[in-house]
């Protein structure tokens, strides 16, 4: 069965602009205004770091571009108030305080990697994509704790806002009760999982998706059902490389992207736990390429993100897909892949794998 899933959203905080950093090391030293809506004309300070304004009307890039070879690897918040941001490239980690607009140097990771980020309150976790590797830091990246989660992350783990912590590996769902220092194993998938997420209300919820489908679980990632089988259109045959995410608004909307037996590939939505699927739109109206990943926009259960890159015209298109209201493009030119994207009420920041 050939699919690619994903699902809905992040959690939502409010815009604000805050006072520049008066305590590095100490969250408290932080003002985070949230009456006030954080505006810049240029990202300043940032390293592959693009932000959108407008619901993606508005496009803001580093004022001093770094080189094409700059990778910023992952962007999270909010962090330690509300306007807070985490970013990384390398092992260098950067924090805005004024929601993607402006940014310092802070802290070094344990080591250079493919960092994603978590944000976790005043807590910021980092987990390396290519190893076990993870790390947390309390004081905003100034000082960071290693730990070790025995294998990757087929994407970014779950924070359950207290101390727990779950996320899918290709050997099943694993759980972290004391803030990433030890991992317990829920139990046996159906297939190993080349992608997914736990919801962030309820982290018993899990969708998994690899080469044999798509996958729910109810409790945790110890047992699981297939949802697969009622999508639109879709043609038989395995496809590597599936990623999942669910939805803290409402546990029962995925969507999830296909290459149907048309020849096209599509974009899926579920709004009951994957027992049906609608098709929202499909590679005729939009570029969808290998390298397609869906971002669900926060509180809104009807719009997602999809980006993919063109090879052809070497930039990366955005789109803001809405169920029954259509599809909205922003074409950006000059980077390759959009590593992590982070979103607020009305922009979102993306950490990008480089720009020129």
């Amino acid at each position: 069965m050939s699919i690619r899933a994903f699902a809905l959203p992040i959690s939502m905080f409010s815009l604000a602009l805050v006072s520049a950093c008066t305590g590095k090391g100490d969250t408290s030293g932080h003002t985070f205004d949230s009456d006030t809506a954080g505006v810049c004309g240029r990202v300043r300070g940032a390293t592959g770091i693009l932000l959108y304004d407008d619901l993606g009307d508005t496009l803001h890039a580093p004022t001093d571009a770094p080189s094409t070879t700059t990778k910023t690897t992952g962007v999270a918040g909010p962090v330690g108030g509300p306007t807070g941001m985490a970013a990384v490239y390398g092992g260098n980690v950067l924090i805005s305080s004024d929601t993607g607009c402006n940014w310092t140097e802070a802290g070094g990771l344990p080591a250079r990697g493919d960092w994603a980020l978590v944000a976790a309150g005043d807590r910021v976790y980092a987990f390396d994509r290519t190893s076990g590797s993870g790390a947390w830091s309390d004081d905003l990246g100034d000082s960071w704790t290693p730990f070790d989660t025995s294998q990757p992350f087929v994407d970014t783990p779950t924070w359950d806002g207290a101390n727990r912590l779950r996320g899918i590996q290709t050997r099943g769902v694993v759980t972290s009760e004391d803030g990433g220092a030890t991992w317990t194993l829920a139990g046996t998938p159906p297939f190993s999982p080349s992608g997914g997420s736990v919801s962030p209300t309820n982290l018993d919820v899990v969708v998994i998706a690899g080469e044999e489908g798509l996958a729910i679980s109810h409790t945790g990632g110890a047992t699981f059902e297939d949802i697969s089988t009622t999508l639109v259109g879709i043609e038989s045959g395995p496809v590597a490389g599936l990623r999942a995410v669910t939805s803290p608004a409402d546990d029962n909307v995925i969507f999830a992207i296909t290459d149907a037996t048309d020849g096209t590939r599509t974009i899926q939505r579920s709004v009951d736990g994957g027992a049906s699927w609608d098709r929202q739109g499909d590679s005729t109206q939009i570029t969808i390429g290998d390298d397609a990943r869906l971002y669900p926009m926060p509180m809104d259960s009807t719009m997602v993100l999809s980006s993919s890159f063109v090879a052809a015209d070497n930039k990366m298109n955005l789109y803001r897909i809405t169920a029954g209201d259509g599809i909205h493009s922003v074409g950006v030119g000059g980077y390759t892949t959009m590593q992590q994207i982070a979103i607020m009420d009305d922009r979102w920041v993306a950490a990008v794998s480089a720009v020129p």
